[in-house]
């Protein structure tokens, strides 16, 4: 299994961001040669003290996958993090 991504965030304020999350996989055992996985998102955090830091983001999210058969899929999404 192979897997790279990339996730960016952008500040708007000191608590408001906005985010990009990239990535790819390639999986053979699972059935899928490469997937493809792109979303964009706002964030806010929560609780910012020196002790704990709470951020939650959402945003849509597209995915890519061709199967090793050579069909492709295209599904999108919703993603959420809570760090």
């Amino acid at each position: 299994r192979y897997f790279a991504g990339y996730e960016g965030n952008w500040k708007f304020s000191a608590r408001a961001y906005a985010l990009l999350a990239l990535s790819w996989e390639r999986d053979k055992f699972t059935g899928f040669s490469s997937r493809f996985t792109e979303a964009i998102g706002l964030g806010y955090r929560l609780v910012d003290s020196p002790r704990l830091k709470i951020n939650v983001d959402a945003g849509p999210a597209l995915r890519q996958t061709r199967f090793i058969t050579g069909l492709t899929e295209n599904n999108f999404a919703a993603r959420a993090g809570l760090n």
